[in-house]
C-alpha cells in the first residue's frame, strides 16, 4: 500500500510539472531568468547599412515626345519564318514604336532578356529581329549579340555575335532579319536567362530603326528590354518611362528535363539588398 502510495504521488508531481511546462509561453521553456531573445531593434545603426545591390540606373527620364509611333499604313510584319522547326519564344504584344539605334542621346546597344521555363533545357538557334527599314540612314551593317545575364535583368558577359550587312537589312524593309546562333550550340537549362541586342556597324549618320510594342504588352512590367546608356545599362521602363519589349523573337529547340532525385531548391527571389555581416 505504501508504494502504491508513493508511485501515485510521485506519478501527480510529474503531471503537475509538465502542466506547468506546457502552460509557460514560447522562450520561457529555458533556464530561469533567461530573456525572450530580441530579434529587431529599431533605429540600430547598422540598419543603414543595408543597401540595394542592383546596378544604379540613370535619373534622367527621356522626354515622351522622343517617342516614335509607327507610321500609318506600315501594316502588319509577316511572322519570322523559322528555320529549325522547333518554337519560338517572344514577350512582345504588337508592333508600336520604332527606335533610331543610335538614338538622339548616343545609345546604340539595346536588347530583350529570355528565360528559360521550368523543366526544360533549350538550345539556342535563331534569334528574329524586327526591323524597321524605311527610316534607315546610311549604310550600316548590324551587329547582332548574345550575353548572358548579370543576375539583375541586365546583360552580363557577352557569349557570341552575329554580323547581318547592310544589303540584307535593305532587302528585308519591315520585317523580320534572322541571326544564326546554332554554330556554337548555346544551352540554357529552366530558370537560366540571356538576352538579344543589336547595335549599328557604320559611321556618323548610320543609323538602324527598331521595333517595339506599346509597352502594355502580356510582359509589361517585367523589365524585359533595356538599353546602355551613359557606361550604364538601364531599363526602358526607368530611361523612357514606359516598359516597352523590343520585338526580338527567340528561335530554341526545347527537351524536357527528366526527373531524377537531383535537384535544386531555393527560396529567395530576385537579388536585390546586400547585407553586412557581422
Amino acid at each position: 500500500m505504501l508504494i502504491r502510495l508513493i508511485i501515485a504521488v510521485f506519478g501527480l508531481a510529474m503531471v503537475l510539472a509538465l502542466g506547468s511546462a506546457a502552460l509557460a509561453g514560447p522562450g520561457q521553456l529555458s533556464l530561469d531568468g533567461a530573456e525572450e531573445p530580441i530579434k529587431f531593434i529599431p533605429g540600430h545603426p547598422k540598419l543603414n547599412d543595408v543597401v540595394s545591390a542592383r546596378p544604379e540606373q540613370s535619373s534622367f527620364k527621356k522626354p515622351e515626345s522622343a517617342r516614335i509611333t509607327l507610321p500609318a499604313g506600315s501594316g502588319t510584319p509577316a511572322p519570322p519564318s523559322q528555320s529549325y522547326f522547333c518554337d519560338f519564344q517572344d514577350y512582345a504584344g504588337a508592333p508600336w514604336y520604332i527606335w533610331s539605334i543610335p538614338d538622339a542621346y548616343g545609345d546604340d546597344l539595346f536588347n530583350t532578356r529570355f528565360t528559360v521555363e521550368d523543366n526544360f533545357e533549350c538550345t539556342l538557334k535563331v534569334a528574329h529581329l524586327l526591323m524597321y527599314g524605311p527610316a534607315m540612314t546610311g549604310t550600316p551593317d548590324m551587329r547582332v549579340y548574345l550575353w548572358d545575364d548579370d543576375g539583375f535583368g541586365f546583360p552580363g558577359s557577352v557569349l557570341d555575335s552575329v554580323d547581318i550587312p547592310y544589303a540584307t537589312l535593305l532587302a528585308t524593309g519591315y520585317g523580320y532579319v534572322a541571326a544564326d546562333f546554332s554554330a556554337a550550340g548555346w544551352v540554357f537549362a529552366e530558370g537560366a536567362e540571356y538576352h538579344y541586342g543589336y547595335t549599328p556597324l557604320g559611321g556618323a549618320g548610320d543609323t538602324l530603326w527598331i521595333v517595339s510594342d506599346d509597352g502594355f504588352g502580356p510582359f509589361s512590367g517585367e523589365e524585359r528590354s533595356s538599353e546602355f546608356w551613359n557606361g550604364a545599362w538601364g531599363s526602358m521602363l526607368n530611361d523612357w518611362g514606359l516598359d516597352v519589349v523590343h520585338q526580338i523573337v527567340s528561335e530554341r529547340c526545347c527537351e524536357e528535363i527528366p526527373f531524377s532525385d537531383c535537384y535544386k531548391q531555393s527560396y529567395w527571389g530576385n537579388v536585390w539588398f546586400i547585407w553586412r555581416t557581422p
